[in-house]
């Protein structure tokens, strides 16, 4: 997951600043994730019977993942399309 959301940043028009910020929440949200099915284990309940914290730090993490790839697929730079010309191997970035 982390991996794709950095192609995804690379690849995006956002500044570099601003896409390690994005980076760093999702590995948190990803870490948070994590530790709340971890401690949830430990404490010998069914993943889908957690405590009240672990559900609150679960959905906290759940929503930075999904914000972060949702700022990282919408911020994507445009496909080139082919430009008016005739020659077919001339393309030109699509302006927004």
């Amino acid at each position: 997951m982390l991996a794709l959301l950095a192609i995804l940043y690379d690849a995006g028009r956002l500044r570099r600043r601003t896409a390690a910020t994005a980076l760093a929440t999702a590995a948190v949200g990803y870490a948070a994730v994590l530790g709340a099915i971890t401690a949830t284990a430990y404490a010998g309940r069914a993943p889908h019977t957690p405590t009240v914290v672990m559900s609150a730090l679960l959905m906290t993490g759940a929503l930075a993942l999904a914000m972060t790839a949702a700022l990282a697929v919408t911020h994507m730079q445009d496909p080139p399309v082919p430009s008016d010309s005739t020659d077919p191997n001339s393309f030109v970035m699509k302006q927004s």
